[in-house]
């Protein structure tokens, strides 16, 4: 009896691959989708084919899975581990781990403890749609145990218990599925064995289902036509408009599985499907198994080549049918085939590209170990960043408040100085001028000591000093009003400034004094001692001659307030120079300060380093992101430079994830015109002319010291982060 062929089914496969590979181009952002209709097939074909047997064997039923999946799995991945591992510029850290999931059957398990995510457009593996692979395996590996179980229960019970049985499981399946949807586990539930299982048992359900009831032929061929097309147009508006990012996407899963039992009721139900087109169609279709198992590699194989969109579709494309072309021939050979001997030829072919892949695989190490070393200790440094940015952004908060409430109060300070010297304790030291003063200056001094003597000379002041100090009255600010009494003894002045060591002096010159050169003296005595100012009570007079009488010596009633006022202005001019100049120094300080502050940023290459950088830099700040590329860190740059939140020395450490190209570096210039900024290069690939930028070389470092770089090729090893640390240090002193 001539075996039946449902050409529709064909093209239901055909249309299904051709959307995954459109997915995974990047081109059909709904063509995920397109695997749960293989999924469904399968759960649908696994009972036809079960249901066919005459005499059931789970011996026979996995042997022929042997050939018809794993073979040409097995060929897939052993042929790609032997090609990449040809290609040094391969970086794939993952290949033993990763191809032993895929082999033994629970890549989907370990694509979950990877946390790797199917619906991000990279390509981390060439291995990242065989988790579809790894479901399908678990599968065909149970259900021929559970087929003659259900049997047995049908041959008990009723023909309608296995139907009844697979569509609760494919309910129970379903609704852990959208839990783990609603709790936001969309991984888990688009990886996951028993949350997938819905699919494929809701085909084995309807594969149940048409051993009872034979799906319905139409009588009008049209009609029947025109059912499957609307299915098909279900389908195809799925595949274009169903974004797994959309909070549609669970809904969106299930209405596939929907789609799909539609579409296979309708090419079930028409046997006439045999024109040259559904001819055509059928030797596509025979493919279609070998085009999923080989798109990803050459996808993997190609990704950073520069090349024009359309080329790579076009070269991934030709490449993936020439691919499936040669896998499907060389691993089904027929003896009535005409071309039998060249496909053994070609299996041979086959057969010694995967061997040498099995050797490659098993000579690869297996960096789970390191890996894991490694990202528990980038996870702890992520963690103390956490604590140690904390902790930065409190002291800088309380830096710039500080600042700040120095700043407002600098506004009163003039105020507050002027008050304070008012309530100086000062002691007042002088002749018959400042006798005649002593009320004014008490006016203004408040708390004085004035001690003023007619006719005293500098060796009477002298003694007056003693007195006062011996009986602990003097202060710490001494005004002294000595000068008309006759000529001084030499070196009178210094001696009595000796005696007032560590005292703030204020010395008034003098008006009519005996002998010519006293001021100029007195200018002199304040040069050579730091402590000794002058009060120039000569200048006011001059500009004021009736503020003293008509011997040219004491002040005029008008001239003794203008004496005081004058004292008591030039003490607090002093003390405001004093204010100012430590207000000068105060900034400079801060200024100094602030130029002197760093902010690394950067990626896990600067995550590597940190501990390093951290030690001796510990009041920087560290701005690491793991997805920086050079336009989200630029944009961080450029967000951080306008608010006036980063430090004046920028210092970038980029991996090779972050490229940053000429016109990236003029950016940076540009965004950080009024910082400096240090960029290290580890690849030999960058320059720049910016004044403010400077690129920290390390290429030539990683060159000499193979040691340096880490075994996947990305991060440093504890010396090569070591000499990055110094090389920065040593940029940036």
């Amino acid at each position: 009896m001539k075996k039946k062929h449902y050409g529709k089914l064909d093209l239901i496969r055909v249309i299904s691959c051709t959307a995954v590979l459109l997915y995974h181009l990047g081109l059909l952002k709904g063509g995920y989708l397109a695997v749960n209709i293989f999924f469904v097939l399968s759960g649908y074909l696994a009972v036809r084919s079960c249901a066919s047997k005459k005499v059931f064997s789970i011996k026979d039923y996995w042997v022929s899975r042997l050939k018809k999946v794993y073979l040409p799995l097995l060929v897939t991945v052993l042929a790609t581990v032997c090609v990449l591992s040809l290609i040094p510029s391969v970086e794939w850290m993952n290949l033993k781990p990763e191809t032993t999931s895929v082999l033994l059957g629970y890549n989907n398990y370990w694509q979950l403890n990877a946390n790797l995510d199917y619906f991000v457009r990279h390509v981390e593996s060439p291995f990242m749609h065989l988790w579809y692979i790894a479901i399908l395996l678990q599968f065909e590996l149970v259900f021929p145990v559970l087929w003659t179980l259900l049997k047995k229960a049908e041959d008990k019970t009723d023909k309608f218990t296995p139907w009844l049985i697979a569509s609760a499981a494919a309910l129970l399946s379903m609704v852990l599925f959208l839990v783990n949807i609603k709790l936001g586990r969309i991984m888990p539930a688009y990886y996951g064995t028993f949350s997938r299982l819905y699919a494929l048992l809701a085909g084995a359900a309807l594969g149940y289902f048409h051993r009872i009831r034979r799906p319905a032929q139409a009588k009008n061929r049209n009609a029947s036509a025109a059912f499957f097309l609307c299915w098909l147009a279900a389908a195809v508006i799925l595949f274009f408009t169903a974004d797994a990012a959309s909070k549609f996407f669970a809904g969106a899963m299930i209405l596939s599985v929907v789609v799909s039992l539609g579409l296979i009721c309708c090419a079930m139900a028409d046997e006439r499907a045999t024109s040259p087109f559904y001819k055509l169609i059928g030797s596509m279709s025979q493919m279609t198994y070998e085009v999923y198992l080989v798109q990803y590699p050459v996808i993997f194989l190609l990704q950073g080549k520069e090349m024009p969109g359309f080329v790579r579709v076009l070269l991934v494309t030709v490449l993936v049918l020439g691919l499936a072309w040669i896998l499907h021939n060389s691993v089904n050979v027929r003896k009535d085939d005409r071309l039998r001997q060249y496909k053994l030829l070609l299996s041979v072919f086959v057969a010694g590209v995967s061997i040498f892949g099995g050797v490659r695989y098993i000579q690869a190490k297996d960096y789970t170990k390191d890996m894991k070393k490694l990202e528990e200790e980038l996870e702890n440094n992520r963690k103390l960043i956490e604590e140690k940015q904390k902790q930065y952004k409190e002291q800088k908060k309380s830096e710039d408040d500080a600042w700040q409430a120095m700043q407002e109060d600098w506004g009163q300070s003039e105020d507050k100085v002027r008050e304070n010297v008012s309530k100086l304790n000062i002691t007042c030291i002088g002749d018959s001028v400042m006798e005649m003063t002593v009320s004014q200056l008490y006016e203004v001094f408040p708390n004085a000591y004035i001690d003023a003597v007619i006719n005293r000379t500098e060796p009477r002041a002298i003694e007056a000093i003693n007195d006062i100090r011996n009986e602990g009255l003097l202060g710490d600010v001494v005004l002294i009003n000595i000068g008309t009494n006759g000529p001084n003894i030499p070196d009178d002045e210094d001696r009595l400034v000796g005696l007032l060591e560590g005292k703030t002096v204020f010395w008034v010159n003098a008006t009519g004094a005996d002998y010519p050169d006293f001021n100029e003296k007195l200018y002199a005595l304040a040069e050579r001692h730091d402590n000794v100012h002058v009060i120039d009570w000569v200048s006011v007079v001059n500009e004021h001659p009736d503020y003293i009488v008509s011997d040219g010596v004491h002040p005029s009633p008008v001239g003794c307030k203008k004496y005081a006022e004058s004292v008591y202005e030039a003490i607090c001019d002093y003390y405001m120079n004093q204010m100012f100049k430590e207000r000068e120094e105060t900034i400079r300080e801060h200024e100094e300060k602030e130029k002197g502050r760093i902010a690394f940023i950067g990626n896990d290459l600067l995550l590597g380093v940190y501990g390093q950088l951290q030690e001796s830099h510990p009041d920087s700040e560290f701005i690491i992101d793991g997805s920086f590329t050079a336009g989200t860190l630029i944009s961080t740059l450029r967000e951080r430079t306008a608010s006036g939140d980063i430090a004046h020395n920028i210092v970038i450490l980029p991996d090779s994830s972050i490229q940053l190209s000429a016109a990236d570096l003029q950016t940076i210039a540009e965004t950080c015109a009024d910082h400096c900024v240090y960029i290290a290069d580890l690849y030999g690939t960058m320059g720049s002319d910016a004044e403010n930028v400077r690129i920290i070389s390390f290429s030539s470092q990683l060159k000499e010291h193979e040691d340096y770089m880490s075994y996947d090729e990305i991060h440093l090893s504890d010396a090569g982060n070591e000499a990055l640390k110094e090389t920065v240090e040593n940029a940036i002193k």
